[in-house]
């Protein structure tokens, strides 16, 4: 079976981002299935190109996982026009590519973005192959209640999107009950959203030895202190001020100690709130790839 993962960004062990779904399409292809991966040339985290290309696209093998890379525009900081011309220049570049695309099973398209899943409605009538849709974040809900989206004809046109997307499903997956809900809410055929939630592969991790612990405290200054740590993403939607506000209240006490490990749009106006703070007892590291 040949399936087709529309994806707007894949990010791999080498990375320091989620690789969710680099272990989803791994596993793919360790049961049998063909994975073609079609996604974006970028390094989402820096905001330049993943590996550096003249052509419009490229393919490269990954533990038996077929990637298209394509190169679109990629200065997506500080500006939601950015973004959304990042979207769409993934978004035609890669249905260029799909006229062509042939002996397709399944066309699997994630989301976010939004127009990753209506790519998905596109290629599975293209393909003439049923679409499966994971939701990981719903839009334009999400932009909606954060205050990122205000324009009422903006949203109603999103929103009409968002419908067709579903209506076109054949299945649709949830990351977390509260999507499972607000999607069923919006169609008639509640039975194909399907509840799928975030796992870890146990066989991954393995538990650090007293020494290597010593040693990751000493080279941190972690030795006398009570540690909070965050990994992660330094975004609008993390709230990470609030972390921020917790160190405020404990600035006295130097036995803490709050680590902030990763990137993201938010990371140097909460590295100024700190300094303006006169905190102490924060500290900012960059973020780690997992491999």
């Amino acid at each position: 079976m040949n399936i087709l993962v529309l994806i707007q960004i894949f990010e791999t062990p080498s990375d320091n981002g989620s690789d969710r779904n680099y272990f989803f399409c791994k596993k793919l292809v360790e049961e049998g299935f063909n994975t073609n991966v079609i996604t974006s040339n970028i390094d989402y985290k820096s905001a330049i190109p993943r590996y550096p290309s003249e052509d419009s696209s490229f393919v490269k093998d990954l533990k038996g996982i077929t990637i298209e890379y394509l190169n679109v525009y990629t200065n997506i900081r500080g500006s939601f026009i950015r973004r959304v011309i990042f979207y769409l220049s993934f978004f035609f570049k890669a249905l260029f590519l799909l006229i062509n695309k042939k002996q397709v099973d399944v066309v699997y398209a994630i989301s976010t973005p939004l127009s990753t899943g209506f790519l998905g409605v596109l290629a599975s009538k293209l393909c003439k192959a049923p679409l499966v849709f994971e939701v990981t974040d719903v839009w334009p809900d999400a932009a909606v209640h954060s205050g990122v989206l205000k324009n009422r004809i903006l949203i109603n046109i999103i929103r009409f999107f968002e419908i067709l997307c579903y209506r076109h499903s054949s299945k649709i997956i949830a990351l977390t009950e509260g999507i499972k809900r607000n999607i069923q809410e919006k169609i008639t055929d509640k039975k194909k959203v399907i509840l799928i939630p975030n796992g870890v592969d146990e066989a991954l991790f393995s538990s650090a030895s007293e020494k290597t612990r010593y040693k990751v405290r000493e080279q941190y200054g972690f030795n006398s202190k009570i540690v909070a740590m965050y990994l992660g993403a330094h975004g609008r939607y993390n709230s990470l001020e609030t972390i921020i506000e917790s160190a405020i209240l404990l600035k006295e006490e130097p036995k803490f100690l709050f680590v902030f490990i990763g990137d993201g749009d938010e990371k140097d106006k909460l590295i100024q709130l700190s300094e303006e703070s006169n905190l102490k007892n924060t500290l900012f590291l960059d973020p780690l790839p997992h491999a």
